[in-house]
């Protein structure tokens, strides 16, 4: 079996289009794959993102609805002690770090500026 240059040359060439094509068809999957995964993170980032926002207005309705009795407790004048006003001005904290709004900070401010807080 002789083997001819012509031979050579046409396996050398098969050979250089197969290892072009399989480099093209490469930079497509791998362009295609990372178009998929930017897809997918970024769907999962918008749901994280979703669920924080959704989590925090929870929270701060959870703190709403400690601080707004305890408020109306303070301004019938119930007796309360000391650990019962850490805790509010821990919610409250927490509250306005949410973004609390302003008829609760009114309402804080005006029975400060009386003395009952």
């Amino acid at each position: 079996m002789d083997i001819t240059v012509n031979e050579v040359l046409k396996f050398a060439v098969l050979m250089g289009s197969f290892v072009t094509a399989c480099g093209v068809l490469y930079k497509a999957l791998k362009g295609g794959i990372k178009k998929v995964f930017d897809a997918q993170t970024k769907t999962i980032l918008t749901t994280i993102d979703t669920l924080s926002k959704k989590i925090d207005q929870t929270e701060q309705s959870v703190c709403k609805n400690y601080i707004v009795p305890f408020l109306s407790r303070v301004e019938r004048g119930e007796a309360m002690d000391q650990i019962e006003y850490m805790r509010f001005w821990e919610e409250y904290d927490s509250y306005k770090s949410l973004g609390g709004n302003s008829y609760i900070h009114d309402r804080v401010e005006r029975l400060k500026k009386e003395g009952k807080l």
